[in-house]
């Protein structure tokens, strides 16, 4: 995804910081900037090519600038960014998952089930799959949610 508004309309030059899927099939990218440098023009210009990216069958463009994320928020996304596995090595159905677990207790259910339990775990929750209070650090006791 690349893009910037052009003289025919069709946006060109701009890439989005990344592409968010969650757990219930819907997607958007996030283009995270700071807030002084978001003005209306860059507004105008982000939403232009969000619904092109949208006429096209892609995903919608969100804006999220530094005052959007506490510091927990930020070190949460970057803990889990940074432990996640890319894909799991499992099918979701052929385990009976909970609908409320700590972050400790799903690692250890999906040990059961992959010797990188750890990473899939973070990858569950990157997915959407399980949600929890993004206010707060996530740890071992942290409560999580399945998103129906």
């Amino acid at each position: 995804m690349h893009s910037e508004v052009g003289d025919n309309e069709k946006p060109k030059g701009k890439t989005p910081d990344f592409l968010v899927k969650y757990a219930n099939g819907s997607s958007e990218y996030i283009e995270v900037h700071w807030s002084k440098k978001v003005d209306e023009e860059y507004r105008d210009k982000i939403e232009h090519f969000s619904n092109y990216s949208a006429s096209k069958g892609q995903s919608k463009i969100r804006i999220v600038t530094e005052l959007g994320l506490t510091p927990f928020i930020r070190v949460n996304y970057q803990l889990i960014a940074d432990c996640m596995s890319q894909e799991l090595s499992f099918s979701i159905e052929d385990c009976e998952l909970p609908e409320h677990i700590t972050l400790n207790e799903l690692i250890e259910t999906l040990s059961n089930y992959t010797e990188t339990h750890i990473e899939e775990a973070y990858y569950l929750i990157a997915i959407g799959y399980y949600e929890f209070d993004m206010a707060s650090l996530l740890r071992c006791d942290t409560a999580l949610k399945k998103v129906s």
